[in-house]
């Protein structure tokens, strides 16, 4: 108990943290293997047509005729789409060059394909998206308490802390120098994929507490009655939005049954549903799909910017399947920041850019950097400039709380506390505001919705003395004292040198067994479960022997002294952490240092 105390300390001067919690080396060599420079994204095919501002517009060489069709959503169907009857697209007659086609058209729509037919008899097809608003939502009437801020929530799926560092550099650069983002640097997951962790950020219960919503039960039905966050946003008036662009992977489709109605004002299901059949390579035709979807967040932005506003836009096609792609998000993910900068829009915005895990491919995923990893997924919150002055206690806490272990039921409690304020939101089971402090001494994975395979905390864990890693430190904490009581010629004479007698005991800190052993969720015949019964094997391959903390106890000779030290090894170098305590009875051994260098006597 001593031992776990001293290491608890290290980080918090005199303050005991429940959960200790590790700091991961992005470059470190574990995982450089499967790291890859991709270079930039070119997305080939002909661009016939844009839609902007909900004017379609086709121009091109050799076009003979154009139309567009609406993209609607199957009538209490989440899982079908209509499209509507042509409209032709009339060319412009005035100015237009022989064989050269322009057309404009207005569309209410949000969603739309268009047909291009050439002069070679060939017809190519594009599909656009663009928010039109909504005459019911720009007069829903609005409830004038809780803190006035608009919420961009903006996912890539699979995506961690570590490699969010990694592949997208000037984003981050942007969040932290431009933006004063904070990190939550302790935030981790509370299941296996991406349902579960939705499923506690949008509506603060766990995913086996809901009504039944499995696909292949009998008693399943649509999660329209979860209690979604965006309903609540949504009763204060705010505008709403939902998109998520891999629809056969959706958070609430794959698994289960999906929405009955539109879970929002404008939800983009449909439009990814259609785009998946054109979709190569990260690309819809010419452009790239992840823009296509930042593009749509900022056009919902735009038609209502008189409105308060409610976004979740997840991107997982460019990141699900690989650690490498997202970076070729990066600068289009900047690009949108500086444009919502730009326009104003995050003078009033709370915008929180998240990962939902890290990386899970199995080669990553067997070694203990990979499983933690994965258990700290990327999540930033960048409050506007006005907000640290007018409520400074709720940014202290939120600064506070992003060096504390959280998860997504405390993101939960944070929206709602948005809306709450200054009352702190009822009915709130699991987690804990971000705006309000987390004490550190009673944060644990339990009270955070965190069961023990997912928890990242570290735990001390006894290690043999025979590692040569042990006794390499064990030398070094000798020849550490040695060095100190030789920088004098009189301490020299007075004190003899020592050497390693024995290594008494060594503890490293390493994640908890369960997590170390996790290999995964239980699946039945009938049915796959982000939260059903966890599957152990062996321990991943421990890739952190060399960089980690260890306690050690030692005797040395010829004074057989006990001694105890803390050392953290950093790609295989040694540095002592703290003070080398001397916990024996020693008498007037130690004469030599009694007023130098008093803990060692």
């Amino acid at each position: 108990m001593k031992i776990k105390t001293f290491l608890l300390n290290e980080d918090e001067g005199n303050s005991i943290v429940a959960c200790k919690l590790p700091t991961l080396d992005p470059f470190h060599p574990s995982v450089l293997q499967f790291i890859k420079d991709l270079g930039k994204l070119h997305c080939e095919g002909a661009n016939y047509s844009s839609f902007d501002k909900n004017v379609l517009r086709v121009e091109g060489e050799g076009i003979v005729s154009a139309q567009y069709r609406k993209i609607e959503r199957t009538p209490g169907n989440d899982f079908g789409i209509v499209l509507s009857d042509p409209v032709s697209v009339q060319r412009v007659t005035a100015g237009t060059q022989k064989g050269h086609f322009i057309g404009n058209t207005s569309v209410d729509a949000d969603f739309i394909r268009v047909e291009v037919v050439t002069s070679s008899g060939e017809t190519k097809s594009d599909v656009h998206m663009h928010v039109f608003p909504k005459k019911e939502v720009l007069v829903r009437a609005l409830t004038p308490d809780g803190i006035p801020l608009d919420v961009a929530l903006i996912m890539f799926d699979s995506t961690s802390e570590a490699n969010f560092k990694r592949k997208m550099p000037n984003s981050l650069k942007y969040l932290t120098n431009n933006l004063n983002s904070i990190l939550l640097q302790g935030e981790t997951i509370v299941g296996d994929g991406t349902t579960a962790q939705l499923a506690a950020l949008l509506t603060g219960i766990e995913e086996k507490r809901q009504p039944e919503a499995r696909r292949r039960k009998d008693s399943s039905q649509p999660v329209d009655s979860w209690r979604w966050i965006f309903n609540d946003f949504k009763e204060k008036g705010y505008a709403t939005m939902f998109s998520e662009d891999s629809p056969d992977a959706a958070s609430f489709n794959y698994r289960l049954s999906g929405f009955r109605d539109p879970p929002t004002d404008h939800y983009a299901r449909p439009f990814w549903m259609a785009a998946n059949k054109m979709l190569s390579r990260y690309c819809i035709n010419s452009r790239a799909s992840h823009d296509v979807s930042l593009k749509y967040l900022l056009s919902f932005f735009r038609s209502y910017k008189d409105r308060p506003k409610f976004a979740f836009s997840s991107h997982a096609d460019i990141s699900h399947n690989a650690v490498n792609p997202v970076g070729y998000a990066d600068d289009d993910l900047k690009a949108t920041l500086q444009t919502m900068e730009k326009e104003s829009f995050l003078n009033n915005t709370l915008l929180i850019i998240f990962g939902d895990y890290g990386p899970r491919f199995s080669a990553f995923r067997k070694t203990i950097q990979g499983k933690l990893e994965e258990r700290f997924p990327f999540m930033s919150i960048t409050t506007p400039k006005w907000f640290s002055g007018k409520f400074p206690a709720l940014y202290k806490n939120l600064v506070h709380n992003s060096r504390v272990l959280t998860s997504p039921f405390d993101v939960y409690a944070t929206l709602r506390h948005i809306l709450s304020y200054p009352q702190y939101p009822s009915g709130i089971v699991t987690g804990q505001s971000l705006f309000s402090r987390i004490d550190e001494k009673n944060r644990t994975c339990a009270s955070a919705g965190v069961e023990d395979h997912w928890c990242p905390c570290l735990d001390l864990e006894e290690v043999s003395s025979n590692e040569p890693v042990v006794n390499e430190e064990a030398e070094f904490v000798v020849g550490y004292i040695n060095n100190l009581t030789s920088q004098s010629d009189e301490m020299s004479k007075l004190c003899m040198r020592l050497g390693l007698k024995e290594i008494k005991s060594a503890f490293r800190e390493m994640p908890k067994e369960a997590m170390q052993r996790f290999s995964g969720t239980k699946n039945d015949a009938l049915d796959a479960c982000d939260g059903c019964e966890a599957v152990m094997g062996d321990k991943a391959d421990n890739t952190l022997v060399r960089d980690t903390l260890y306690q050690l106890q030692i005797v040395t000779s010829p004074n057989e002294g006990f001694y105890e030290a803390s050392i953290r090894m950093k790609k295989g170098v040694p540095s002592l952490v703290g003070d080398i305590s001397r916990i024996d009875a020693y008498k007037d051994q130690p004469y030599c240092i009694m007023g130098t260098f008093p803990l060692l006597r």
